[in-house]
């Protein structure tokens, strides 16, 4: 499981926007968005890696959490 702190994440468009990037990713990911408290974790075949560049390739400025 990746886990993932997103500062940016604000809104439902965000939200939207980082479930699509990681489903482009691995349409089978498994994801649980925390908006309130800009989380994210992702059980996905995807490397944490690509999960990172694609969310920063639409502009997020995600870190890994432990």
């Amino acid at each position: 499981m990746t886990r993932l702190t997103v500062p940016d994440m604000t809104c439902g468009h965000c939200k939207a926007s980082i479930a699509a990037a990681i489903e482009a990713l691995d349409p089978a990911a498994r994801l649980e968005i925390d908006l309130p408290g800009r989380r994210v974790e992702v059980r996905s075949a995807a490397s944490d890696d690509a999960i990172l560049s694609a969310l920063r390739a639409r502009g997020f400025d995600a870190s890994l959490t432990a």
